[in-house]
């Protein structure tokens, strides 16, 4: 299972900006970076908006997320994908196998342009394919769209310690531990340290 960091704080599904397509061009599937097994697709609300907001409240994939422990509710999920494409701060992609199945959303979030930094997340629903690479894949290349189009020089991403599946992932992504935050989440009467990985454009 690969659930990096803990997504944007009170927002709901989140991993982006305005990769976003309106209803009117429906389920066409746009590719915007091409990857081996994996494509970063434009966000679109017919084609991926039902499983994300099912995904984001489903207990075992939220699970290792800092999304907070409340429902999200249609309303909530939808006013996200509406207001995501004015956030310049963010960049959000849709996860998809090469034939077009819907893995979950990828992105950078907290873009800081002057220093040049940002937030890796991800957010892997589809339990189907957890634990074949697709999650590294797809903060590789979301790393390389961070470095190579937008000239960031620092990316991170904050992991919940006890999730080494996606410790690991990051590390095979690139990433390096760089801090551990302890005791930084609570979730089920336990307190839990997070790990900050980054990675640098040398």
């Amino acid at each position: 299972m690969i659930i990096l960091h803990i997504q944007i704080p009170n927002l709901p599904c989140r991993v982006g900006k305005a990769n976003f397509m309106k209803e009117g061009n429906m389920s066409s599937r746009i590719v915007f970076r091409y990857g081996e097994n994996i494509d970063l697709c434009v966000l679109n609300q017919t084609r991926h908006f039902d499983k994300c907001w099912e995904w984001v409240n489903d207990p075992e994939v939220n699970r290792y997320m800092l999304l907070g422990v409340s429902p999200v509710s249609h309303e909530e999920e939808r006013n996200f994908f509406e207001s995501s494409a004015q956030n310049s701060s963010m960049v959000n992609f849709a996860v998809e196998t090469k034939s077009g199945e819907y893995l979950g959303n990828v992105g950078l979030s907290q873009i800081d342009r002057q220093n040049g930094i940002a937030e890796l997340g991800i957010m892997l629903g589809n339990k189907e394919f957890w634990g074949n690479g697709y999650g590294s894949e797809a903060e590789r290349l979301t790393i390389e769209y961070g470095f190579y189009t937008l000239g960031l020089s620092k990316i991170y991403a904050r992991v919940i310690a006890k999730n080494t599946g996606s410790v690991k992932a990051a590390i095979k992504a690139g990433m390096h531990q760089e801090a551990t935050l302890k005791e930084h989440f609570f979730r089920e009467g336990e307190r839990l340290d997070v790990v900050i990985l980054s990675i640098f454009n040398y």
